[in-house]
């Protein structure tokens, strides 16, 4: 049972524990190293750092213990450390659990300035506003959104040469990669449209006797 290693402490070859985890320390640094210049954006790299951390900080403790153990005695210190060991590796497993979560629910990623974004967007020539932004994370480092655009009354070409500069300046700074924008109208332009398609002339006319008519009736 575990509490017998802290009821009654076994010996303990210490000076062949240290060659072991001084061996295992060697091989994990290397494989940090390697690890850490392949970025910690992807989730699956950054998995395999973490694990890789965890046995060179198992081989850390190891090899210290076994000193301490060699010259003191202390044979404690042989379970005091591998509860620690579990604890630590426990922290880092939860904190990659809830990554994982947040990118299985697609939520916004926590990194993302919102309110900045909209704010670039709207600084670009030809964009006279922006809502309904939606942004949600695909994967490690990969993001998508969704918005509606509001725009001058161009032609079909102008709009895909402003989709292109939206779509590049979301891409280099912010890391957005896919984008479903919908283009409309400025509040300008629809004003105008609503003006436009208002009845004129005899039929507005007859429209208006009609209205009178009926609120005549609804007196009655």
């Amino acid at each position: 049972m575990p509490n017998l290693r802290f009821l009654n402490p076994e010996p303990i070859e210490s000076f062949n524990m240290f060659l072991i985890a001084l061996l295992g320390l060697a091989v994990n640094l290397t494989t940090v190293i390697i690890l850490s210049g392949s970025g910690n954006g992807s989730l699956n790299v950054k998995s395999a750092f973490l694990h890789v951390m965890g046995d060179t900080f198992s081989s850390i403790a190891v090899v210290l213990g076994a000193i301490v153990m060699y010259y003191k005695g202390w044979l404690l210190l042989d379970p005091l450390l591998s509860v620690l060991i579990c604890v630590i590796i426990l922290i880092w497993s939860v904190q990659l659990i809830n990554e994982s979560i947040h990118i299985l629910l697609e939520a916004t990623p926590k990194e993302l300035n919102i309110k900045g974004l909209i704010e670039t967007l709207r600084n670009i020539e030809g964009v006279h506003g922006i809502h309904d932004v939606h942004v949600w994370t695909l994967t490690s480092g990969m993001y998508a959104l969704s918005a509606h655009v509001s725009t001058n009354d161009v032609r079909l070409s102008e709009t895909t040469h402003l989709l292109k500069k939206i779509n590049f300046i979301l891409c280099q700074e912010f890391k957005i990669g896919h984008t479903a924008i919908q283009f409309e109208l400025g509040e300008t332009q629809n004003k105008k449209e609503k003006t436009a398609l208002k009845p004129v002339g005899p039929s507005a006319s007859m429209e208006t006797q009609e209205s009178s008519a009926g609120q005549f009736w609804k007196r009655m």
